[in-house]
């Protein structure tokens, strides 16, 4: 045990052994993701009281709710089925709660924008993080998560950054459909993997 400890300490703390390239089609999906649904937290509040609707906290509410509720009813369906449902079902989600947030100025439409939000990230995160998991060896699994949670915050951080460029020259409704953009960036990237992936699978099976 001590031999053990003594050989982690004395161990040099390399990029590589931080960083998984393996994990980067489901860090890369959910960098993008994290953008649009990051700023959608960070200015929801201020825009629900511009728009006369009900604060900040009843929206975070209900996407807890959701997202709760997501993660209970489909936690099985990721090994079942894979992840490919859920990352596609999760971005039109955001997307959809996204239109409803900007066009649909009620009370009932705001509260199923937070549900469609939750279900998203409830349906996303878990399964890009599965895959990304999935995608090395058991011994790489830390670095992978390293890889993963990065690309989540960097997605986080640069989406409020934009955002906030944006809101000098546009209204809030435009900034907030301007993050449609990296939805179907998340959306476009993951299909490109999955189908590079599937012919790789295919030309395998060919040899």
């Amino acid at each position: 045990g001590d031999v053990y400890k003594r050989q982690m300490s004395d161990a040099p703390l390399r990029i590589r052994g931080l960083f998984e390239p393996m994990a980067l089609p489901a860090a890369v999906t959910q960098f993008f993701f994290m953008m649009a649904y990051g700023v959608i937290e960070v200015y929801v509040a201020i825009y629900a009281a511009s728009c006369g609707l009900p604060g900040g906290g009843v929206y975070f509410i209900f996407i807890a709710l959701a997202t709760v509720a997501t993660r209970i009813l489909l936690g099985r369906a990721v090994d079942r089925y894979g992840e490919a449902r859920l990352v596609y079902s999760g971005n039109a989600a955001i997307v959809a709660g996204i239109l409803l947030l900007v066009f649909a100025h009620n009370v009932p439409c705001y509260l199923l924008s937070a549900v469609l939000l939750g279900y998203s990230f409830g349906a996303i995160q878990p399964s890009l993080q599965t895959m990304a998991m999935h995608a090395v060896a058991p011994e790489r699994r830390g670095a992978a998560s390293s890889t993963f949670f990065v690309a989540f915050d960097s997605g986080i951080a640069l989406g409020g950054f934009l955002a906030g460029a944006l809101v000098k020259y546009l209204n809030y409704d435009l900034m907030f459909l301007w993050m449609i953009v990296p939805c179907m960036l998340s959306w476009g990237y993951y299909y490109v993997c999955l189908l590079y992936t599937s012919d790789a699978a295919d030309e395998e099976d060919s040899v």
